[in-house]
């Protein structure tokens, strides 16, 4: 540990490179990270794909009273979504208006409190319910608009932006939540109930679009594979650049501290020996690094908000941690091999000539 440290200090400045070079690949793998992250969560939100599943995605341009979704003889459930941004601290939040079915229709897990009962899911009471991504614990009071929430339960879901439910006529009873309801999700017991339900609204409200799931999987999936594809690339070039960097740096590190290898091999050390010092110190070199890259997750993290939609979930840390141990394995090996491979008489004679030179 203390040749570790020791070697770092002595070699700050090529080291001091080595930390911003892994830190910028790992900003660029972590970006690429949540982007795939976001996408698969994005998909999996609600169960939709086939088509026949009784759920329809419309967009209005006024808010739908809940008592003019008809369903006809069939039953099904409807939630209102607004996305609300607070003035003072500019952070954003997805709340969505459920009706007295709706935990019955997508069975979430409650993970801690309750969910609405069939009544306060049809009252205007101030209460919500929040996904486990939201950070809100059961007891909690926080300003929506003009509303004070109280949340009664945590449901556990692989949403990552963390939405939170209340009742549809508790955000319809707020001015500004009801002026920002764009989007409805129907889910009946049958494709017909639910686009008929769909066909009932268009006739006396401005619906400006009605998507079966099959329909609204396949746009999304457009864009989120466009968005998941750039991140790829950012990520592979992010990736390439690191890799090139930290080779050419490690290349000069290696050839400048040859005395010090020379004098190990002289006195005997094995190249796993020297393995083990290089993997201890480029692995200690990357662990700063990602220190780096965990201070600025959360300024990257507001930076990028509002211009795209994911948030950074698990694999943006695990990524970097598992590529930190890949790379300073890498370079222990390769580098130790290239050291190892000079024969002690040659690394003896370049010493004598260093130090004739110097005297």
């Amino acid at each position: 540990m203390k040749l570790t440290l020791k070697s770092l200090f002595s070699n700050i400045w090529v080291n001091l490179l080595l930390v911003l070079s892994f830190a910028a690949g790992f900003i660029g793998i972590f970006i690429s990270g949540g982007y795939i992250d976001a996408f698969f969560a994005d998909i999996s939100s609600y169960k939709i794909g086939s088509g026949d599943d009784g759920i329809v995605f419309v967009s209005a341009n006024e808010p739908v009273p809940l008592s003019d979704w008809k369903f006809g003889a069939g039953s099904g459930s409807v939630v209102c979504g607004a996305m609300y941004s607070d003035d003072i601290s500019g952070e954003s939040v997805y709340l969505a208006g459920v009706d007295g079915r709706f935990l019955e229709t997508h069975r979430f897990a409650v993970i801690e409190g309750r969910f609405f009962t069939s009544e306060e899911a049809l009252s205007e009471e101030d209460i919500c319910v929040a996904e486990k991504a939201a950070g809100l614990s059961v007891g909690d009071v926080f300003a929506a608009a003009d509303l004070k929430l109280r949340v009664v339960g945590v449901i556990g879901t692989n949403n990552l932006r963390g939405r939170i439910f209340l009742p549809y006529g508790t955000l319809m009873k707020s001015t500004r939540l009801r002026a920002a309801v764009s989007d409805y999700i129907i889910a009946a017991d049958s494709a017909q109930t639910a686009e008929k339900a769909a066909a009932a609204a268009l006739k006396s409200y401005s619906v400006t679009k009605s998507l079966t799931s099959r329909e609204y999987f396949s746009s999304t999936l457009r864009g989120a594979t466009a968005k998941m594809l750039t991140a790829l690339l950012l990520g592979a070039a992010s990736l390439l650049l690191n890799l090139l960097q930290i080779g050419n740096i490690v290349k000069f590190n290696a050839e400048n501290r040859i005395r010090e290898y020379g004098i190990l091999i002289s006195l005997g050390a094995d190249r796993a020996e020297i393995a083990r010092r290089l993997f201890a110190e480029y692995f200690a070199v990357m662990l700063l690094s990602q220190l780096i890259l965990i201070l600025c997750a959360p300024v990257f993290g507001r930076l990028l908000k509002d211009i795209i939609s994911w948030q950074f979930g698990l694999a943006c840390a695990l990524i970097p941690l598992l590529l930190s141990a890949a790379e300073a394995l890498f370079i222990a090996v390769i580098y130790s091999k290239k050291i190892c491979s000079r024969k002690p008489v040659e690394l003896l004679r370049r010493l004598e000539r260093e130090s004739g030179a110097e005297a």
